[in-house]
């Protein structure tokens, strides 16, 4: 099972009423609504912290995966909304994840690659039993954006 690794965490807020493609809507909100509309029990992702797909528990990966870029290609543009990205996010953004690319190494990934603008490129297996998915999950929780604990 593959997801595309490229950094996703999801917020505790709950999106905005549904209105029509096009609108003033966040690409979060859009994305989030999107997914809900194929099935999926999830809050709009925090998409301007970066994009990992993880499906949601019980759900099949790559049906997640195809569902989620399905969607993203759906919102179009640029997923961080107004298409201008604020370099300072940007930045703290590539810190944090060249520190889980690090962690990942540390781990005996030795050949992890760094992140391009705070984004990870590779795809890789989403299923936890994965050494490779666990050790991302668990480098990410600990130096991610949300994490960023050194």
């Amino acid at each position: 099972m593959t997801g595309l690794l490229a950094g996703c965490t999801t917020s505790d807020r709950n999106s905005p009423e549904a209105s029509p493609s096009g609108d003033s809507r966040s690409a979060s909100a859009q994305l989030g609504q999107c997914l809900r509309a194929a099935g999926y029990d999830v809050d709009d992702p925090d998409i301007s912290k970066g994009i990992v797909i993880v499906p949601p528990d019980g759900v099949d990966a790559d049906e997640y995966a195809k569902d989620f870029q399905t969607c993203a290609d759906g919102v179009g543009g640029d997923l961080a909304g107004s298409g201008e990205v604020d370099p300072a996010t940007t930045a703290k953004r590539q810190k944090a994840s060249l520190k889980v690319a690090q962690c990942m190494r540390d781990k005996g990934f030795d050949d992890f690659p760094d992140p391009v603008d705070g984004f990870f490129t590779e795809k890789m297996s989403t299923d936890q039993s994965d050494p490779t998915a666990a050790a991302f999950t668990a480098c990410d929780a600990e130096f991610g954006v949300e994490g960023d604990s050194k």
